[in-house]
């Protein structure tokens, strides 16, 4: 067996009084509020994006185009597409 040595540390911590701790809890109720409104405004704005990219993404685009093989536009494999391209031409 071992020598151990056992550190107990004590801290005593501040108490406050009813009205501080009214005002305390009141402060961070309202920081939580704004940091939720904040987050719920990131939030809708994602909600956009994600709006954005499905009418991207419902656009033609050089994979679905029936004039590919024959446009000088059309990108090397993994190469970047074009979208809303005034050349589109469905397939047919």
């Amino acid at each position: 067996m071992g020598n151990t040595i056992e550190i107990k540390l004590h801290r005593r911590l501040p108490e406050l009084d009813p009205e501080a701790a009214e005002a305390y809890t009141a402060a961070m109720l309202e920081m939580y509020q704004r940091g939720y409104a904040d987050a719920k405004e990131k939030l809708c704005a994602g909600c956009s994006y994600k709006s954005y990219y499905a009418q991207v993404a419902a656009q033609g685009d050089c994979n679905d185009c029936g004039k590919a093989r024959t446009c000088e536009y059309v990108p090397r494999p993994g190469g970047i597409v074009r979208i809303n391209c005034p050349l589109w031409r469905a397939k047919g």
